[in-house]
This record gives C-alpha cells, structure tokens and sequence, in this order.
C-alpha cells in the first residue's frame, strides 16, 4: 500500500471510527469575520465596516439520545469597527470607532448520523445583549456619545462539529444577530438632516471557526 492510499486509509478511519460526545461541561473559543448591513431610513445612513470577531463559551451538553442531544451555553465576543454616516446628503461627515461585545444565553441541538459518528450538524437560538461604546473619529464634533449601552438581541446558529476526540471538537458556525437600537450615538445640530438620530441597529451575520474541550 502506498503513502497516498494509506492516508486516505487513515482518513476514512477517523471519519467513520466512533467516539462518545459525553455529557458535561465544556469550554470553547473561536474566531471569525462578521458582515454588517448597512441601516438606513429616510432621514440617515450608516455604515459599519465589516470586522473580525472573537469570543468564547462555557457551556453544558445533555446525555445523548440516539438523535442527538442538546447543549446550553454562556457565550461572550468582541469586535471592533467603524461606523460612519458619509453618504447621507446634506450630513456632516463622520467616522465613530465601535467596540461591540456580545453576551448570549444559547440553546443548541446536535444532530446525530450513524454513518458519521464523528460529525455532528447543529443549530441554535440565543438571547442576551449587545454592549457598545462608540468613540468619536474624524468630524468629532459631530458626534456625541455615551460611554456605553446595552440593548436586548437574539440570534440563530447553524453549524458543523468534528469530533476529534472523546475531549477535543473542532467546529465551524455562521451566526445571524439581531439588536435593538443603541442609545449611545446621538449626534449634534447640523450633523444630520433636521429630524434625524445618529442610532442604528446590529445587524450582522458572522462566520466562524473554534475549538471545544471537554472537562
């Protein structure tokens, strides 16, 4: 047997050989990129520039069912970006450095195949809040703002986990968040069109890349 067809041996092995996804507590950390969708209404426009975003979780798996089983989590991530309003017409132009942190409640169901015991499909709910601190960049005299806010969001999951091992699981998420609107950016006479406020909702979809141990 040659190099390549033992690799792909050994590969087929691990796909398919079992491993136990044991309840209990568990800890995760991960990295991705997050695209935000521009918020706009009659009277402003605002820009968030795409960002990277990190996070982690501690978290709980359920005893496992022949389907599946279900996990809760307690999960925080950073981003850092930049909001701007420079296409509205007749507005001042200003950028505003955002830093936005997340903390979700999350609920997640694993998905489990016979076929493939080491991969596991899931999807998941989440609530919690979104703290901003917005500080002002160019044309700060436009811009006024709070130290921080925090409002009300959600979000929905859908992911793939690789188990690695009875402890290790690699896994990949895309994840769709939604938040009120913050209360900190508010913004001087003239900066806007008369009538308009300088808040915009989250509104973002992040992608994502982690690792899980197993306590």
């Amino acid at each position: 047997m040659n190099t390549k067809s033992r690799a792909l041996a050994l590969l087929s092995l691990l796909a398919c050989s079992p491993v136990v996804a044991a309840a209990g507590w568990y800890g995760g950390i991960y990295g991705g990129y997050t695209l935000f969708d521009e918020e706009d209404d009659n009277a402003r426009s605002f820009d968030a520039e795409d960002a990277a975003r990190v996070g982690g979780a501690l978290g709980y798996r359920f005893d496992e069912s022949a389907r599946g089983n279900w996990r809760g989590e307690l999960d925080f991530s950073y981003l850092e970006t930049d909001l701007e309003n420079d296409r509205v017409p007749g507005a001042v132009a200003y950028r505003a450095d955002m830093n936005v942190y997340t903390v979700m409640a999350r609920g997640l169901y694993d998905f489990k195949f016979v076929a493939w015991p080491r991969w596991r499909p899931y999807l998941g709910l989440g609530l919690g809040t979104v703290i901003s601190e917005a500080d002002p960049a160019d044309g700060a005299g436009a811009l006024l703002y709070g130290r921080s806010t925090a409002v009300f969001a959600g979000e929905a999951s859908a992911g793939l986990t690789y188990l690695l091992s009875d402890r290790i699981e690699l896994f990949s998420d895309v994840r769709y968040l939604l938040a009120d609107e913050p209360a900190n950016l508010t913004v001087t006479a003239g900066a806007l069109p008369a009538g308009a406020h300088g808040e915009t909702g989250v509104d973002a979809l992040s992608m994502n890349l982690g690792i899980r141990y197993r306590f």
